[in-house]
């Protein structure tokens, strides 16, 4: 064997070495409890604990496993896909990424065509945020309307006069 062999192996040798080193310290030592069995050397797969929960099934979870966390990310609200821990954030009345805060750098419109104050569509940027205007066409219909006899629901309420 030449010099030159012995130190390619070598040199294989020491970045497997590494290679090893650096997953035994981001996966860390799993240690297996049944039956007895406890394994403290290094595994290079995470295995995921029995308990996980995703309810959602967007691969995030509510459920913490044992000695960090061998569930997967967190997720804030496992019933819905669009929430979980570094979503982004999309403007829906929501915490989709779960900082707290519900949807920040969002500018909402109001989409008021005949400016009487009711819109339609997303209310959150309008005058009224409650109700929705059922002719955005005409400002004289709308759900503060007062109801007249002209064979028109007015008043949005779904009735005419």
């Amino acid at each position: 064997m030449t010099i030159s062999k012995i130190a390619v192996i070598i040199l294989i040798s020491v970045v497997l070495l590494f290679l090893i080193s650096a997953c035994s310290n981001i996966v860390g030592s799993l240690y297996i409890k049944e039956k007895g069995l406890i394994e403290k050397e290094p595994i290079f797969f995470i295995i995921p604990e029995k308990n996980c929960t995703d309810a959602d099934g967007d691969t995030y979870n509510l459920t913490r496993g044992g000695r960090g966390n061998r569930c997967g990310p967190a997720d804030c609200n496992d019933n819905d896909t669009t929430v979980y821990s570094g979503a982004l954030e999309i403007c829906d009345l929501k915490d989709n990424d779960c900082d707290e805060v519900v949807d920040e750098d969002c500018v909402f419109v109001c989409t008021d065509n005949d400016n009487d104050g009711y819109g339609v569509g997303d209310l959150s940027g309008c005058t009224n945020k409650v109700k929705a205007d059922c002719d955005d066409t005409n400002s004289s219909i709308n759900p503060g309307a007062v109801e007249i006899c002209n064979s028109l629901d007015d008043n949005c309420n779904s009735l005419t006069l």
